[in-house]
């Protein structure tokens, strides 16, 4: 995203992306997992005697890689556009490169649980550094505004996740 206006590290950098999302989904992580914390696998319901599922294969692996990045550019875009910010094409990217950096460095901040406030710091400081035309506040407003956001799918999520643990119990 801060490499909107450079083709071809944007080219670069989508590639990178891809290949390395692909690489994680073909490494079996999950069965060594869950024979380490066989509290957690059996919470999770993975048996760590199972099996391990076959991998994906190498396309499927991209293929997925780059559905996954696709959809989390096209909703955070939509998360910032909801805010309705009239910014031009340049500067949406730049600032949702920032929103991402910023949440890749907030989960570096160990000693600080959930990285909390790191990440509208990180938000904050990578978008005046990339973009200084943007007001700081406005930086710090799409900041909260995407920490909120992340809140509200994480609590969805869980309320969904439990609905279908309920579910499955119930058969």
């Amino acid at each position: 995203c801060l490499a909107l206006d450079r083709p071809a590290l944007l080219l670069f950098a989508i590639l990178v992306g891809i290949a390395a999302g692909a690489v994680t989904l073909r490494l079996q992580w999950a069965a060594p997992l869950a024979r380490r914390l066989p509290l957690l696998g059996s919470r999770l319901g993975v048996m760590a005697n199972e099996p391990a599922e076959a991998r994906p294969t190498r396309l499927h692996a991209v293929v997925l890689s780059t559905a996954v990045m696709a959809s989390t550019l096209l909703a955070s875009w939509l998360v910032l556009a909801s805010m309705g910010w009239p910014a031009n094409l340049q500067a949406q990217a730049t600032m949702l490169g920032s929103v991402f950096l910023g949440f890749a460095s907030s989960m570096l901040a160990f000693p600080i649980p959930v990285g909390l406030g790191v990440r509208e710091a990180a938000t904050a400081g990578i978008g005046a550094l990339a973009a200084p035309e943007i007001p700081a506040a406005v930086l710090i407003s799409i900041a909260i505004f995407a920490r909120g956001w992340q809140l509200a799918v994480d609590m969805a999520s869980l309320a969904i996740g439990l609905a279908m643990s309920r579910q499955g119990r119930a058969r």
